[in-house]
């Protein structure tokens, strides 16, 4: 299941959560992205104004989440 959020200029994120797996989030927010692992911040990296380019959000879960 995916989920994602859109909370105003700037800010944007997007869920993965499948069975028997952990639950992926990245939270971005002005400069920076916060990827999370079942609730748990696991790394961070710059948000290269991804709010503002519609689904790059997808590719950024992967860039700051992954080796995670």
């Amino acid at each position: 299941m995916q989920t994602t959020h859109e909370g105003g200029e700037g800010v944007c994120g997007l869920g993965l959560s499948c069975p028997d797996l952990p639950t992926y989030e990245i939270s971005c927010e002005g400069d920076t992205c916060v990827c999370l692992q079942d609730g748990v911040e696991v790394a961070q990296c710059p948000a290269d104004d991804v709010c503002a380019q519609g689904d790059a959000i997808f590719d950024k879960l992967d860039e700051c989440c992954a080796g995670v």
